[in-house]
Order: structure tokens, then sequence, then C-alpha cells
């Protein structure tokens, strides 16, 4: 909540709710610009608010500043309904890339409607693999995997990409050196 503001800050008043990242931010009272911070959704607690800025900075340093991806290149985005993946797949159609993801069964007509242009499971990898081998067919591959799953989806991601293709890891469990 600001409590106070800058000279000629226009953008936020005291009293206004906002979320950010920048150093320090955990602390209880911070100093910031007005570059760092964007007014908090009215739809969204302060709970839910706060997850917003460390979502859409994985995305910018992941799909950005790592991955460099671009206009007409292919993006493989794993469990595309979650936060990150709902934002990576808003940065890849903004980018103009192509979107191929994975999702439970319950949630590919969604990602369809946020226009991805193909969803497979992210529960079988097997599945997985055989559908997107055969979506893609044998001359085609994807640029870009933007990979949260474990187990046998990083080799089955992994032989997907073509000459050039960059993996960005961002889970947790089994992960490669």
């Amino acid at each position: 909540v600001v409590t106070r503001v800058g000279d000629g800050c226009e953008k936020f008043n005291v009293g206004d709710e906002v979320i950010g990242m920048m150093p320090g931010c955990l602390k209880n009272y911070i100093i910031s610009s007005v570059n760092l911070l964007h007014h908090k959704p009215a739809s969204c607690s302060m709970q839910v608010s706060s997850t917003i800025p460390v979502v859409y900075c994985t995305v910018e340093y992941s799909l950005n500043d790592l991955a460099n991806l671009k206009h007409g290149e292919t993006i493989l985005i794993h469990s595309a309904a979650g936060g990150v993946g709902l934002t990576a797949i808003q940065y890849a159609l903004r980018c103009g890339a192509r979107v191929i993801a994975t999702a439970s069964p319950g949630k590919h007509e969604y990602l369809h409607s946020l226009g991805v242009e193909y969803v497979t499971t992210s529960r079988d990898a097997d599945e997985f693999f055989m559908h997107v081998k055969a979506y893609l067919g044998n001359d085609r591959f994807v640029d870009v995997v933007l990979n949260s799953l474990s187990e046998a989806y990083i080799p089955h991601s992994m032989s997907l990409l073509g000459t050039g293709g960059r993996f960005i890891e961002i889970g947790k469990r089994g992960i490669w050196q």
C-alpha cells in the first residue's frame, strides 16, 4: 500500500494498492521507482496479486532473456494452464510464435480458445510424445521448450527440439545438469 509519493509522481496516490518486484520487496517498507510498480488488480486479493510479479518475471526472463523467442518460431509450453503457462502463452502469441502446449484434458478447450495451436496431455509422457511427433511430422521440430515437467517428459521434449533449439527448465524435480 502506497504510504508516500515523491515529487512529480502522477501514477500513484497514497493508499493505492500496488504490486511489483524489486530488490528488498519482501521488507515491510521499501522505496521504489514507479516503473517497477503496477496497480493491484481490483478483482484480486492481495495474496493472489502478490504472485503476479514472479510469474511475469519468470516468463520475461525465460522467453525473452534466455530463449530469445522470435516471430514465426514454435514453442512447446508444458503445464500451460498454470500461471506461468498462461502468461507464457500470452507472451508467445504477442511475439508471433506458434504455441504447442500440454495440460490436463479438462483444460484443452480453454487453451485452444486462447489461441494455442495444438494441446496434448501433461499426464502421460509417452502419449504426449506420440501426439506431438505426429502433429509436427518428421520434418518439423520446436524451437523452444518451456519445461516444468519431470521424468520422461524431459528426454521426450529434448528430442522434439530442432537444431539451435532452446530448452528452458523451470521445474524443480528431476532436472538435468
